[in-house]
């Protein structure tokens, strides 16, 4: 009798312990909706838990001088499920990509990865269903 409390027991504290996972924030300062394509140089892939951010610098119109961008998407392992080549290695400093991403609703340079072209031509799918994207990119 005292197994079966254990198990019950178990039983309902793992989904409590779950739910602080999924539920550290929201995509709510994303517009997810109306997407945007940036083409600049990498300066930096932070590729950590619970996001990875890509850092890159474009040329602000009508300025000519580069400006910082900051994209986040998903924890590494997530990545790397969506497209296997997501390692912390597929960009390099100095690399260009070009960035499809839902922007923050705020006007700062950045957004939400929606894909990310890099040197060779793959896309590199990011968090499924920005800009409508799938959970599967190729």
């Amino acid at each position: 009798m005292n197994m079966i409390k254990k198990l019950a027991a178990f039983g309902l504290a793992v989904p409590l312990l779950a739910a602080p996972a999924s539920a550290h924030h929201s995509l709510a300062m994303f517009d997810l909706t109306h997407c945007k394509t940036i083409t600049g140089t990498v300066d930096k892939l932070e590729w950590n838990y619970p996001h990875s951010w890509l850092w890159i610098k474009a040329p602000e119109r009508p300025s000519p001088a580069p400006v910082w961008w900051g994209f986040e998407f998903m924890s590494p392992s997530q990545a790397h499920a969506i497209d296997p080549q997501w390692t912390k290695t597929v960009v390099k400093k100095g690399d260009i990509v070009t960035v499809t991403f839902g922007p923050l609703r705020d006007g700062r340079n950045g957004g939400a990865v929606a894909l990310v072209k890099i040197p060779d031509g793959h896309v590199l799918g990011g968090t499924p269903g920005i800009c409508g994207t799938a959970s599967r990119y190729h």
